[in-house]
């Protein structure tokens, strides 16, 4: 698939307040010893829509567009994302949560861009920024589609998920730990906890009865 999608869960935040929230629990989650890694955004389980793609020299007229992903910082470490070039976004550089930009390899081969970190570019009405990073081909669509240009860039409010990488283990006390931080941040707000596994897995159900 491109990432690993072993042994990490999903909360899903569902709140207008998102960030205040989210960095209230990435500092506590971040101190359990049951986890490795805590990020936020989409979960790679579908598409999230596209836009057009805006940059210097391109026909004004006839932008190409590409499929969008969400992605705070230490999303990509969280979900076994490899960078080819550049870096992920990351919280040492405060300035990547408004003019942030990451594409993926197909991206740049749609471009025809030989060195993209820095590159000034434009997504729709989203986000205008610089390129930071080149995350390495991940499927994020249908496993029976070819991986299509993708851009991803931090989302100002439009987040649903907290994401959580978490060590190997006893799977009960692991999640009675991720409840207990919860109701220490989010005390008012449901603990809706899935795999990320699980929802991906379930994408290719008819695939697997066929198989049968």
């Amino acid at each position: 698939m491109g990432f690993d999608k072993e042994q990490v869960i999903a909360l899903q935040l569902q709140t207008p307040d998102f960030l205040n929230y989210y960095e209230r629990g990435k500092k506590i989650f971040e101190q359990n010893p049951n986890v490795i890694s805590v990020s936020a955004g989409d979960i790679i389980d579908g598409d999230y829509g596209s836009q057009p793609i805006g940059f210097q020299g391109a026909d004004q007229e006839n932008l190409p567009t590409m499929h969008i992903l969400g992605a705070h910082f230490d999303y990509f470490k969280t979900m076994g994302i490899e960078m080819s070039e550049g870096r992920e976004f990351s919280a040492l550089f405060p300035n990547d949560t408004t003019t942030g930009i990451i594409l993926n390899e197909a991206a740049m081969k749609m471009l025809g861009w030989e060195k993209p970190i820095g590159r000034d570019i434009q997504i729709g009405d989203l986000k205008d920024g610089q390129v930071v990073g080149v995350a390495k081909d991940f499927h994020f669509h249908s496993l029976h589609d070819p991986i299509m240009p993708l851009a991803m860039f931090v989302p100002e409010t439009i987040m649903r998920h907290i994401l959580i990488r978490v060590k190997p283990g006893d799977i009960s006390s692991m999640i009675a730990s991720l409840q207990s931080d919860w109701n220490a941040f989010a005390t008012n707000l449901p603990f809706d906890m899935s795999f990320v596994d699980e929802q991906i897995q379930q994408r290719y159900q008819s695939d697997q009865g066929f198989s049968n």
